[in-house]
Protein backbone atom coordinates (compact mmCIF):
# COMPACT_ATOMS: atom_id res chain seq x y z
CA UNK A 1 0.00 0.00 0.00
CA UNK A 2 3.00 2.31 0.28
CA UNK A 3 3.02 2.87 -3.48
CA UNK A 4 -0.59 4.06 -3.46
CA UNK A 5 0.16 6.36 -0.53
CA UNK A 6 3.20 7.76 -2.39
CA UNK A 7 1.08 8.40 -5.48
CA UNK A 8 -1.74 10.13 -3.61
CA UNK A 9 0.31 12.17 -1.14
CA UNK A 10 3.54 12.91 -3.01
CA UNK A 11 3.43 12.19 -6.72
CA UNK A 12 0.05 13.57 -7.78
CA UNK A 13 0.50 17.05 -6.25
CA UNK A 14 4.00 17.41 -7.71
CA UNK A 15 2.88 16.20 -11.15
CA UNK A 16 -0.02 18.64 -11.16
CA UNK A 17 2.30 21.50 -10.18
CA UNK A 18 4.82 20.65 -12.92
CA UNK A 19 2.06 20.32 -15.49
CA UNK A 20 0.50 23.67 -14.59
CA UNK A 21 3.63 25.76 -13.97
CA UNK A 22 6.06 24.36 -16.55
CA UNK A 23 3.49 23.31 -19.12
CA UNK A 24 4.95 19.83 -19.57
CA UNK A 25 2.84 16.79 -20.36
CA UNK A 26 1.46 14.51 -17.69
CA UNK A 27 3.59 11.55 -18.80
CA UNK A 28 6.84 13.54 -18.64
CA UNK A 29 5.87 15.03 -15.28
CA UNK A 30 5.10 11.56 -13.90
CA UNK A 31 8.47 10.22 -15.06
CA UNK A 32 10.31 13.15 -13.48
CA UNK A 33 8.55 12.84 -10.13
CA UNK A 34 8.85 9.04 -9.96
CA UNK A 35 12.60 9.32 -10.60
CA UNK A 36 12.94 12.19 -8.11
CA UNK A 37 11.49 10.17 -5.22
CA UNK A 38 13.46 7.00 -5.94
CA UNK A 39 11.46 4.90 -8.40
CA UNK A 40 13.07 3.44 -11.51
CA UNK A 41 11.22 2.28 -14.61
CA UNK A 42 11.55 -1.40 -15.50
CA UNK A 43 9.65 -2.54 -18.58
CA UNK A 44 6.24 -0.93 -18.08
CA UNK A 45 6.24 -0.44 -14.31
CA UNK A 46 8.10 1.47 -11.61
CA UNK A 47 10.07 -0.11 -8.77
CA UNK A 48 11.16 1.76 -5.65
CA UNK A 49 14.89 1.64 -4.97
CA UNK A 50 16.44 2.37 -1.62
CA UNK A 51 18.07 5.76 -1.21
Amino acid sequence: MAVIKDIVEIIQPKVQQLHEKEGIGIKEALERVFNEIGYVKTNNSYVKIKK
